[in-house]
């Protein structure tokens, strides 16, 4: 029986090895080619002061991150090889990276560094245009810049936004990792994520904010959201140090803990938990209407898990 396995082990790693020789059409130097290192690649400035009024990246395995420039003009500097390039231009005004698309691989063991993944980007003083940003895998930090829209999508990554504001409306989605946003302010904010933690801080959505997550948690802190739906199908949800007018709370598996800055005699509050309970002014609520003439709203339903609403007063 042992060598019986033995033999089929010996097999299949034949098959493989012979299926990978013929996708690689006979060519060992690509065998070679696909363990990359730092020293296949180079350095790229991109200078000039065309103006630029939108920036759209469709990068992969990179870190970028956004600056002002000093004046008019722009530089952006990326590294890139020749079995790793970065398509580059501007064009009516909008400033265009994408990865040039590579063929199948079947061996493939890039292992470049996070000195060659970075993509720094220094955009005109005067730049508040569009931004649309999708990322494969990498990093994506933006601080101190006002803009019309922002459109952010990764794959798997992490997410850094600070004090940045955005005319209209902020997308995000986010497949694997963390995205931590403070100092935010928009008109709608959307989030959506499978696997990870957001993170919002001292933040100022002037419309609503809709965040979702598959698999992990949602913090709110210090901000203000007049609409937040917020729903996790495993995770918790944590809302601190919040005003709002109305909050809609959905959670399969998970914790909701929410404190609110307003006065308690303003809310209605609608409790629905199938498996645990909501500790509301010192009781446990499982299905109850409170305060159903209320001029404002709190909606939590849980179907396994636990939850706690305190008020902090504020004057009127």
């Amino acid at each position: 029986m042992f060598k019986k396995l033995i033999i089929a082990f010996a097999c299949v790693g034949l098959i493989l090895m012979i299926s990978g020789f013929i996708l690689i059409k006979g060519n060992l130097k690509s065998i070679v080619d696909a363990f990359a290192s730092d020293e296949d690649y180079e350095l790229i400035t991109k200078t000039g002061s065309e103006k630029i009024d939108e920036v759209y990246l469709d990068l992969s395995d990179r870190n970028v991150t956004f600056y002002h420039s000093e004046d008019e003009s722009y530089k952006v500097t990326f590294y890139e090889s020749e079995k790793d390039k970065i398509n580059f231009s501007i064009d009516n005004g909008k400033l265009t990276m994408k990865n040039v698309k590579r063929k199948f691989n079947f061996f493939n063991f890039n292992n470049k560094s996070n000195n060659v993944r970075t993509v720094d980007i220094y955009l005109p003083i005067s730049f508040q245009g569009k931004m649309q940003l999708d990322l494969t895998s990498g990093k994506l930090n933006l601080d101190s810049f006002n803009i019309f829209s922002l459109e952010i999508d990764i794959t798997s990554g992490n997410i850094n936004i600070n004090n940045v504001e955005v005319e209209s409306d902020v997308k995000i989605e986010l497949t694997s990792g963390k995205a931590n946003i403070d100092s935010l302010m928009t008109n709608n904010f959307d989030f959506d994520g499978t696997s990870g933690k957001v993170t919002i801080m001292n933040s100022e959505f002037k419309n609503k904010g809709n965040v979702e997550m598959t698999s992990g948690n949602i913090d709110i802190i210090d901000s203000s959201i007049p609409t937040i739906v917020a729903r996790s199908t495993s995770g918790n949800i944590d809302f601190q140090n919040i005003v709002s007018n109305h909050i809609d709370i959905d959670i399969t598996s998970g914790n909701a803990d929410l404190t609110i800055l307003g006065n308690v005699t303003d809310y209605k509050i609608e409790i629905d938990v199938t498996s645990g309970n909501v500790l509301y002014q010192g009781l446990k609520i499982k299905g109850q209407t409170i305060n159903p003439n209320g001029i404002k709203s709190i909606k939590i339903e849980l179907t396994t898990g636990n939850g706690t609403i305190e008020f902090v007063e504020v004057e009127k």
